[in-house]
């Protein structure tokens, strides 16, 4: 096989790995592979895929070859600032004992089926089919077999064995049963959260567990039924789930009563129920009976969920809770309130010092020891692998490092992080797929994190302050994400980031046509559906995903129109009535450029959440940050419209040498527009006026009449000063004599303190 060829077979199919290979010829293996892949459509579109990479790689060497101890300066002071923020938060951290664990299930679709069919444990075995193999067990993985490998290329792997160093065998297929995987993880699930009521799970086979909460109080509490009971309030826990429950049942016999209502009212012939057709579509329509009965058996499911709140308020009573509102949301504000004070108490123990202290390390693996025998032990011999860390991206590492049903731990603190990372393969960070992989090591000779940290500023010179450069350099410090937010997004702190985003994708046979792959449309819609219903979650932007047969990837984008609450949706109708004309458009171009589309992979993604907290960037601050100066209060000034101007856009004429002292009055000059309070009329551009607001023009026109009332009545008075003057200087210069009042209008008790100033 060409070198060319190997590298297609080994750095771009996902499929060609080197796990359980060790001890056959894997350079054969690829060759068999890249053979029975043939010119397929996947393989040329990797090939394009690589040609692409190579384009970049071109690029980046062209950066580098001009990259002088000038950038090289730039470049290192941009990362010392970031490393200071990577490093103050790792520190946090350590300061907090964060101890998060990763257990992966050991070839679990595979295992399951094996457990329940011991015949098969020695046996070649692969989840799926000839199509697709979901899993294989690690006897089919010495042969080459992996996930995600089509399953002819499997087959032809284990008959032609003797050319790579093993015998020749059939690969056993075994249809995969979702239903049965699924009960197997709820078990797993059920134990998961006795340690973090809050662990996510992104897999059926994988949990993501934050340990620090329930470490502390497993020192305080000396054993593990003691530590779970003070970490989380079960039955509680089941009470406010049924309330929440019941709470979303209530809101949904709302919905559907009207609607019920409404086709129950109308005519045979009427349609109140937006039903959108194919002219091509082979089943017809739901009729009105049909319509009906489904609503009425949904209707009836809200209507027992809803009932089921009396057993919710009994349970919640029972831990304390004041249920005497009877009202479901001022009940679930007060679970919410104790749950708070549950949480305040663990987090008011002492953090263990998960750096310096060896028992705080060896608690936590005979802790992760603990949780996966009990696994084991509930179903049925089903093994786990687990890993320690100080986050999560490192405890992903540490899950990997003694498969099958083994556990590792990396220490915390900055010194024993790096040490593990020096020689870790990039490609064992998740997040670096195998064209990155490529790219780091053909363009900048990176092939461990040690190296990652080493030509960080050679990175920089190539990414800049890009998103990729700043998680290269967060792995390459072995920095990650620690704790946060759940799927659930129940957290009040508005620093928190909600969930960005829910969907379902599925893989399928090729299909084309409206009306077939309106039926996937809808499929995958309700499966969204479902899962915003079960969080208790509305969207309001939608993305469709959509994959060819030819492994071109298109995804397009909507919203909502409405405001208000009508914009956030989650029905299955609303969802395939949003994006419908995004399949339509898409069906119409593909039609339009001769090549009728068909599909392979579908995908509904929803994001924009109801209440969504908005998510800050990195180090960008809320209001509440800003220490604002005092400020003296702003002199009222008359509001003007945007793009108007006001009165400090009024230009003035440069004040001209004042004229020779006279006694007498000066000629009252032309009306001057835009004269104000204490400021001369004659100093202001006539020009300006016309373009003030009008009611800063009235203003304007107001104080300006005063003014040329005071100048034919009042005497001449000198044009004020450029700079202020002092009290002494104004008193030492002469002034000019005041004109004789009118008799009536004499104010003596003024004209003698006058008088008593010096004034004549």
């Amino acid at each position: 096989m060409a070198d060319n060829d190997e590298q297609v077979a080994k750095n771009l199919l996902v499929y060609a790995a080197d796990k359980g290979t060790q001890d056959v010829d894997r350079q054969k293996i690829n060759a068999i592979i890249l053979e029975m892949s043939g010119d397929s459509k996947y393989t040329n579109e990797k090939k394009e895929k690589r040609d692409n990479s190579q384009e970049w790689i071109a690029t980046a060497r062209k950066k580098l070859a001009t990259f002088d101890a000038t950038q090289r300066s730039v470049a290192r002071h941009h990362l010392t600032k970031t490393e200071a923020r990577f490093e103050k938060r790792r520190h946090e951290l350590d300061a907090a004992g964060t101890c998060c664990a990763v257990v992966d299930f050991d070839m679990f679709y595979a295992a399951v089926e094996i457990r329940d069919r011991p015949e098969l444990k020695d046996k070649p075995v692969a989840v799926g089919g000839i199509g697709m193999i979901s899993t294989a067990n690690y006897v089919a993985r010495k042969w080459g077999v992996r996930s995600a490998m089509p399953g002819f290329i499997g087959q032809a792997l284990c008959r032609r064995g003797p050319e790579f160093g093993m015998p020749k065998t059939e690969l056993v297929f075994v249809s995969p049963d979702f239903a049965k995987y699924e009960r197997v993880a709820g078990i797993a699930r059920a134990i998961f959260a006795q340690y973090d009521p809050h662990f996510r799970a992104y897999s059926a086979d994988e949990a993501y567990i934050d340990l620090t909460r329930y470490l502390r109080c497993r020192v305080a509490c000396g054993d593990h039924a003691s530590a779970r009971a003070m970490l989380a309030d079960e039955a509680l826990e089941s009470g406010a789930s049924r309330l929440a429950e019941a709470r979303e049942a209530a809101r949904r016999v709302e919905e559907l009563e009207p609607e019920l209502e409404a086709l129950r009212a109308a005519g045979d012939d009427e349609d109140v129920i937006e039903v959108e057709e194919d002219d091509d579509d082979d089943e017809p329509p739901p009729s009105r009976e049909e319509r009906i009965a489904a609503l009425e058996a949904e209707l009836a499911r809200a209507r027992s969920l809803v009932d089921d709140a009396a057993g919710a308020f009994e349970e919640l009573r029972g831990r304390g809770i004041d249920v005497s509102s009877g009202d479901m949301d001022v009940v679930a504000r007060h679970v919410k309130k104790r749950l708070a004070e549950i949480s305040a108490a663990v987090d008011a123990l002492p953090a263990l010092d998960i750096v310096a202290d060896d028992k705080a390390g060896a608690l936590a693996e005979r802790v992760l020891d603990e949780m996966r025998a009990t696994v084991r032990d509930a179903t049925g011999g089903l093994t786990l692998s687990g890993g320690l860390g100080p986050n999560f991206r490192l405890a992903k590492v540490a899950a990997d490092q003694k498969k099958p049903d083994g556990q590792f731990r990396v220490g915390a603190g900055k010194s024993a992080v790096l040490e593990f990372l020096r020689d870790l393969p990039c490609r064992k960070i998740g997040g670096i797929g195998r064209v990155l992989e490529m790219k780091l090591a053909d363009a900048l000779n990176v092939r461990t994190c040690g190296d990652l940290i080493d030509n960080l500023p050679e990175c920089y010179c190539v990414l800049g302050k890009s998103a990729a450069m700043g998680f290269l350099h967060e792995v390459a410090l072995g920095c990650g994400e620690c704790g946060g937010p759940t799927d659930d997004g129940e957290e009040d702190d508005e620093r928190v980031i909600r969930r960005k985003g829910l969907g379902n994708e599925r893989t399928f046979r090729p299909v084309r046509g409206v009306a077939a792959l309106t039926e996937k449309l809808v499929r995958i819609a309700g499966l969204v559906s479902e899962r915003l219903v079960k969080h208790d979650m509305r969207a309001a932007k939608w993305t469709l995903k959509l994959k060819t047969t030819d492994f071109r990837i298109s995804t397009r984008d909507t919203a909502t129109k409405k405001t208000g609450k009508d914009k956030y949706v989650r029905s299955v109708k609303a969802i395939v009535k949003l994006l419908k004309p995004l399949l339509l458009e898409a069906i119409g171009e593909a039609e339009a450029a001769g090549t009728p589309l068909e599909i392979r992979l579908m995908g509904v993604r929803s994001s924009d959440f109801e209440g969504q907290y908005v998510p800050l960037a990195r180090g960008q601050t809320t209001l509440k940050d800003v220490k604002m100066k005092p400020a003296s209060p702003p002199r009222p000034q008359p509001a003007a419209p945007a793009a108007q101007k006001t009165l400090a856009d009024v230009k003035f004429k440069p004040v001209s040498p004042p004229p020779p002292r006279s006694t007498h009055p000066a000629p009252a000059s032309p009306a001057s527009p835009g004269a104000t309070a204490g400021i001369d009329g004659a100093d202001v551009d006539p020009a300006t006026l016309s373009e003030l607001p009008p009611a800063v023009r009235a203003d304007i026109e107001r104080q300006l009449a005063l003014w040329r009332k005071s100048r034919r009545s009042a005497p001449a008075r000198r044009p004020p000063p450029k700079k202020p003057r002092t009290l002494d200087a104004f008193l030492a210069a002469p002034a000019p004599a005041p004109a004789a009042p009118p008799p009536t209008q004499v104010d003596e008790p003024a004209v003698a303190q006058i008088t008593s100033m010096g004034f004549s």
